[in-house]
C-alpha cells in the first residue's frame, strides 16, 4: 500500500511541476537522454537547414556549419528525406 500512495504521490507532484512550467532540464543535467539517447545512427542536437527547391533539385545550406549540398530528390514532397540528407550535412 505504501508503494502505491508513494507511486501516486510523485505522479501528482510531476504532473503539478509540469503544468506550471517548470524546466526539468535546470535542475536535472542527465534529464535529456529521457527523450533522445544519442547512437552512430542519429543525433540528438536537431539539424536546421535553410532549403530551395526547384522540382526535384534541392539547394540546402545548414545553418550552424554553413556547409551547402545540392540533392536531387526521388519525391520532392518526401520530408523525412529532407530532413535526413540536412542531418549529414550538418554532421
Amino acid at each position: 500500500m505504501f508503494s502505491l500512495a508513494f507511486l501516486l504521490t510523485g505522479f501528482i507532484l510531476g504532473l503539478a511541476l509540469l503544468t506550471n512550467g517548470w524546466d526539468g532540464n535546470a535542475h536535472c543535467s542527465w534529464c535529456h537522454y529521457l527523450s533522445c539517447v544519442p547512437t552512430p545512427l542519429w543525433s540528438c542536437t536537431e539539424a536546421r537547414c535553410a532549403t530551395i527547391q526547384l522540382g526535384n533539385q534541392l539547394n540546402m545550406t545548414c545553418t550552424s556549419n554553413h556547409k551547402n549540398g545540392t540533392y536531387m530528390l526521388t519525391n520532392p514532397n518526401n520530408t523525412f528525406e529532407i530532413q535526413m540528407l540536412c542531418s549529414k550535412l550538418c554532421k
